[in-house]
């Protein structure tokens, strides 16, 4: 059993600053993703990896005390108002299953900058993604528009703001979507070893690829790790069995440095972990998995976790940095932050 992965996009460079070099190796590694974070060029620009970089630098917030506040309001003022102009601007595909990291981001950002057009525009997607008019194939909300097809990472594009918004207005029906979306991916995803396919194509089987994708797996078992922690394991119940197994078998594929060539199952396992869902050896391959990690954070603050193509990831440093990991990163050092693992983070 392994898992593989893909050819990553391109990576983006953060800009310099006279003197960051220094400043940077100064602090802890937690801190310096943030600080090299906060550099990059616009925090937000409208795509899930910067939502995703935005929650991260949000739930930093609450944690890193080698910020003040000169750092912090150029970017969040960036972010805000492109939020805003995005929150006006009509789509051509209002119920596009990418926005929903961004939508979630602006979420968490309505409780900084007080402005309630954020959250309704958080509120507008999910309705969208819930409604009649977003495509499906069964339950499962379609990757693409047309053709319909069941991909990994979608559950973590709608599941998690589903939660969020069904939690805020009191939305049941939202809720269960949410747990929905999860049940419905793994069912249509689970391949014969309990790890999960990259994408499945109804119809066109030819396009199938059941591979193990590496971040893939980690995608579905992020979302079910978020959905639980925001509604509760109670409401969850086909969502906790299928965070279970995925994480138990993900944590079998694990190698000797701790890592797998994907950053998000180790701040999902630890969740887990909080929620009592995941047996003593998954929690303690997720620990491995975040030491490592953060193992990978280079002095300039970049996260030099590249994704190899077999399940062994590797430490050779990409061109530049993606905005989504330096987000997971952050959200894993928060999620460390609630327990005894964040000696040295911030």
């Amino acid at each position: 059993m392994r898992l593989e992965d893909r050819k990553a996009e391109p990576p983006e460079r953060g800009r310099e600053e006279p003197g960051e070099a220094a400043f940077l190796a100064s602090l802890p590694p937690a801190s310096r993703v943030l600080q090299r974070s906060l550099r990059m060029p616009g925090l937000m620009r409208g795509t899930w990896g910067r939502g995703i970089l935005l929650r991260g630098v949000l739930a930093a917030a609450h944690h890193a005390r080698a910020v003040d506040s000169d750092r912090w309001r150029d970017p969040l003022t960036s972010a805000h108002g492109a939020l805003r102009a995005a929150a006006r601007r009509p789509m051509i595909d209002p119920t596009q299953v990418n926005r929903g990291p961004l939508w979630l981001a602006a979420r968490e950002l309505q409780d900084l900058v007080r402005d309630p057009c954020l959250g309704q525009a958080a509120v507008g997607h999910a309705l969208r993604l819930a409604g009649p008019n977003t495509r499906r194939v069964g339950g499962a909300i379609s990757h693409l528009p047309w053709p319909g097809c069941v991909w990994s990472d979608t559950p973590f594009m709608v599941s998690p703001l589903l939660a969020r918004v069904a939690v805020d207005r009191g939305r049941q029906d939202l809720a269960r979507e949410a747990v929905r979306q999860v049940v419905e991916h793994v069912a249509r995803l689970v391949r014969g070893d309990g790890l999960l396919s990259h994408s499945v194509w109804p119809g066109m089987d030819w396009l199938d690829d059941r591979s193990a994708w590496a971040r893939g797996n980690g995608w579905v078992l992020a979302s079910a790790a978020e959905v639980i922690d925001v509604l509760g394991p109670l409401a969850c119940a086909g969502v906790v069995d299928a965070a279970r197994t995925i994480a138990g078998r993900m944590a079998a594929c694990q190698d000797g440095s701790g890592l797998w060539p994907v950053l998000l199952a180790a701040r999902a396992i630890l969740c887990l972990a909080r929620h009592g869902i995941v047996d003593g050896r998954v929690a303690e391959a997720g620990r491995a998995a975040a030491a490592a990690v953060v193992g990978c954070v280079d002095a300039e603050g970049c996260v030099r976790h590249s994704q190899g193509p077999t399940l062994w990831a590797t430490r050779a440093p990409p061109a530049g940095v993606w905005p989504w990991t330096q987000g997971l990163l952050l959200l894993l050092a928060a999620e460390l932050s609630r327990g005894s693992g964040a000696a040295g983070l911030w």
